[in-house]
């Protein structure tokens, strides 16, 4: 059985529809992952954040939570979670978010922003253990990143300057070759550089006595 957790009502009705057009076993439940302890603790698997955790106004308390579902040994993936860059702060992130929302991807829900080192001290503090980093697969295709680039329009005009494009294919090119070994993947990741997915496990209880 899946559970799916959005706080949209009109989206848990698209999702009861689809499961069950397709005879799909999953339910939905209208909330924020923030309160999400009345369905039970120890009782699932697998928890999924996918681009969801920047959303919430307490991540701690959201991972806290699915720590909380989770039964001994089950896993959390945090994935595609937009990370922020060393060389720039939360507040001009927050300042360019106020002034070029479109370009910043902002469509009206809640928007926060992270280091790699701050979901990983967030994941720490939940109680979560063997945490680890992985590489997304689009960050290896520089190509398909350059023409979604190339393509993205605001309001019918390219959304990027010809400077600002080719910025982002010297970015795209170098980080697609430096992310497929290990070490300078890690590297990167380890500093913000690059964006990640993590994944971790709640250990037993006995291993945290």
């Amino acid at each position: 059985m899946v559970y799916a957790l959005d706080p949209s009502p009109d989206f848990c009705a698209l999702i009861a529809d689809a499961a069950a057009k397709f005879g799909l076993a999953i339910v939905p439940v209208q909330g924020v992952a923030e309160d999400i302890e009345h369905i039970g603790e120890n009782k699932f698997d697998v928890a999924i954040f996918n681009c969801s955790l920047h959303h919430c106004d307490s991540p701690e308390r959201a991972l806290g939570q699915a720590f909380s579902v989770l039964k001994e040994g089950g896993s959390l993936i945090l994935c595609s979670e937009p990370t922020l860059r060393p060389w720039i702060s939360k507040g001009q992130w927050h300042r360019l978010l106020e002034t070029q929302p479109e370009k910043m991807g902002h469509y009206g829900g809640n928007e926060h922003i992270y280091y790699n080192w701050q979901y990983k001290r967030m994941l720490k503090a939940a109680g979560f253990t063997k945490i680890k980093k992985i590489a997304p697969s689009e960050m290896m295709d520089a190509l398909g990143a350059l023409e979604k680039c190339l393509t993205r329009r605001i309001k019918g005009k390219r959304a990027y300057s010809e400077l600002q494009i080719l910025e982002r294919a010297v970015y795209y090119f170098i980080r697609a070759r430096l992310v497929k070994a290990p070490w300078s993947f890690h590297a990167l990741a380890g500093v913000s550089l690059v964006p990640v997915h993590f994944s971790c496990i709640k250990p037993p209880s006995d291993s945290r006595a």
